[in-house]
């Protein structure tokens, strides 16, 4: 009778810990009551080709500004309510040979927002800066892959301002609109 109930006990915990594993790319699909419990799984690999450094430099107005982001994946990410593989990154920002910033874990999150294009996605990040603060931003990155056997594939990088929370708080300085390649 011990073993039964035992066995019982066992099987129930099981069952408490299970996750429903819904693929990433259908993330979009769910509310934030139906996302309760499920494990946002970056099955089919759609993030792998975002992860590594991408570099941008302004050639044409001031070749010393420079931005490298490098973006990692961060799997099974426990935001209290449910789980989910997602891009985190680190980066830095030079102009005239000086580091404005240099930063970890200033991009967090990021959805495939836009319908049938896996290769876009939207992220929210916070700039190190603390003039910045009163600003909450949304970027979009959009993976461009190379055209010819030689090149390297890019990120398209859109920078928007979704909300102005401070007066007087400063735009991000990095910049806002720009074509990363990865290096």
């Amino acid at each position: 009778m011990k073993k039964i109930i035992y066995i019982i006990i066992l099987i129930f915990s099981f069952q408490i810990q299970a996750q429903d594993i819904v693929a990433l790319e259908n993330q979009k699909n769910y509310n934030g009551y139906e996302s309760v419990g499920k494990y946002f799984k970056d099955i089919n690999g759609h993030l792998n080709k975002f992860i590594g450094t991408w570099k941008w430099q302004d050639n044409q107005t001031n070749p010393t500004k420079v931005f490298e982001v490098t973006f990692y994946k961060v799997e099974n990410h426990d935001t209290g309510g449910y789980n989910v593989d997602r891009l985190s990154s680190s980066y830095t920002y030079y102009e005239n040979g000086v580091e404005i910033y240099n930063t970890s874990n200033g991009v967090f999150g990021g959805r495939f927002n836009f319908p049938n294009n896996l290769n876009k996605l939207r992220l929210i990040y916070v700039e190190p800066n603390p003039a910045s603060y009163g600003f909450t931003y949304s970027f979009n990155v959009e993976f461009l892959p190379s055209t010819t056997m030689a090149g390297m594939p890019q990120l398209k990088w859109d920078v928007e301002v979704i909300l102005e929370v401070a007066e007087n708080a400063e735009l991000p300085k990095i910049p806002m609109n720009i074509i990363l390649t990865k290096q």
